[in-house]
């Protein structure tokens, strides 16, 4: 697969050529700029009240993107996100109503490891859909 590689200029888009992008994920290096593929994210609670962590091991991110939802898009009950230990009725989370959108960016030169991150719900298999940008 080849993608163009475009220039924005005054008067529109030139392409000046194009790259072989066939099996590449992850960055490269193009023009002096990094590329990061952003990754998806689903995650549902099974039981309510016990937090489940967002992803199972060290996931280095500088943006994440949650939305409060079902898998199936019919969540109807507030989700949590927090630090280890969060649950609907600790004081130690955000809580997100159905459909609300949080989003976190580190700043420069941080990250944050999105296994430290936590999901809770008030209904079994809520949870939250989004995206994250690795590092």
């Amino acid at each position: 697969m080849a993608n163009n590689l475009d220039i924005l200029t005054a008067e529109g888009k030139v392409t000046v050529g194009t790259e072989d992008v066939s099996g590449v994920h992850g960055q490269r290096i193009i023009g002096g700029f990094k590329k990061s593929t952003p990754t998806t994210i689903t995650k549902a609670v099974a039981t309510a009240g016990t937090g489940v962590v967002l992803i199972g091991s060290e996931t280095k991110a500088v943006y994440v993107l949650l939305c409060a939802t079902k898998a199936s898009g019919d969540n109807t009950g507030d989700v949590m996100i927090g630090p280890t230990g969060v649950d609907k009725d600790s004081s130690r989370q955000v809580v997100l109503p159905a459909g609300a959108i949080w989003e976190y960016r580190a700043p420069a030169g941080y990250y944050i490891d999105l296994n430290e991150l936590f999901v809770d719900a008030d209904n079994n298999n809520d949870g939250v859909d989004g995206w994250y940008q690795p590092v």
